[in-house]
């Protein structure tokens, strides 16, 4: 997975989370509204288990997003690695430059 490909993935996950976690306050604003209210019990002990399971869900996304930002960082730690390496390792090693390490050479006032 590409670095773009991941961003974008962070953000429909992070956009999950924000869903998830909206539809959980107000699950919980209106199960203290009925509890105070002296709501139906059996109803009341329904959207507890489903704000329970959204609240797990959120947790989940949360993970997910924490999973995919160690592995960028991982990725972008070794591009770095990759890139320090001579060139002449690059092409025994892949039989070409990578595009980011071409630019370098040829434009000396980027490094």
């Amino acid at each position: 997975m590409d670095l773009s490909s991941g961003m974008a993935q962070a953000v429909a996950i992070l956009s999950a989370k924000t869903r998830t976690e909206g539809e959980a306050r107000i699950l919980e604003s209106e199960i203290r509204m009925d509890k105070g209210h002296c709501g139906d019990s059996e109803s009341i002990a329904g959207r507890e288990e489903k704000l329970s399971k959204l609240q797990q869900r959120a947790d989940s996304l949360t993970a997910d997003i924490m999973k995919l930002a160690e592995d960028t960082a991982d990725r972008i730690s070794e591009s770095h690695k990759t890139a320090e390496k001579e060139p002449s390792d690059y092409f025994r090693s892949n039989g070409s430059l990578p595009v980011n390490l071409k630019f370098h050479l040829h434009n000396p006032l980027s490094r």
